[in-house]
Order: C-alpha cells, then structure tokens, then sequence
C-alpha cells in the first residue's frame, strides 16, 4: 500500500509540472497557424515591390494583394499595417491567452528587392505573451 501511495505521488508531482508545460506548448503550436496564413501575403507584397520597386501604401490590403479577412480558429485578421509591415492579430480567447498577442512582419529592402522578412512584436503585447511566438518575433518590439 505504501508503494502505491508512493508510486501515485510521483505521478501526481509530475502531471502539476507538465500540465503548465503543455499548455504554453499547445498555444504555441496553435500560434504557427500565423506563419502558414502569411505564406500569400508575403507572396504578394514581394509581387508588389518586384513590379512596383517599392512598397505598397500602408495601410492599403488591396494595393497590398491580399484580403485582410482570414478564416481561422485562432487568427483573426491579416493586415497590411500603416508602417508598411504584415501584421497578424489571433483571437486571444480562442488560443487561451490574456491580453494582446500579434506578429509583425516587416520587409527588409536591399536593391530594390525583398531580401528578409524582420519579425516582431507589437509594442502594446503584454511581455508575459512573449513565450506564445517564435523566438525570432519576441525579441524584437515596435
């Protein structure tokens, strides 16, 4: 009896440390979403600035080439933001999380041509969010 009591304990210690673990991982893996959804949009701001030579207008999804309505569980919206970045807003309460959670995308221009794409965070995203993205996008804040 003693050893089952034993042997439940342990069970019981480690499920109270993975739970927590679990959690954030299931809200990360579901916050990749993002990074699929922004596969057609970085397509057309590249096709953009490729016939254009520069930027569209900020702010203009249309001139942009893509819709900002997106229809998903966990993303919200698609946008290009007035700063001339991508930005992705998720449905925080269908991800779980408390307060804002977005990722950013802002091209990086050499020659006329999109060379990288910079990810960041909003700065108006709580810090304890953070964990939620790919590392590349929480370190970086406008």
């Amino acid at each position: 009896m003693l050893e089952l009591l034993t042997v439940v304990l342990i069970v019981g210690i480690l499920a109270a440390t993975a739970i927590p673990f679990f959690q954030t991982y299931a809200i990360k893996a579901r916050v990749t979403e993002a990074l699929v959804a922004l596969g057609p949009a970085k397509t057309a701001v590249t096709l953009y600035v490729q016939i254009n030579g520069e930027l569209p207008p900020g702010g203009d999804n249309a001139a942009a080439g893509f819709q900002q309505a997106y229809d998903s569980d966990y993303v919200d919206t698609i946008d290009w933001h007035e700063d001339q970045r991508i930005e992705v807003e998720f449905k925080e309460d269908a991800l779980g999380v408390t307060g804002q959670l977005e990722l950013q995308l802002e091209p990086q221009i050499v020659n006329g041509s999109i060379t990288s794409w910079l990810c960041g965070q909003d700065e108006n995203v709580p810090e304890e969010n953070y964990k939620y993205v790919p590392n590349q996008c929480a370190e970086q804040h406008w």
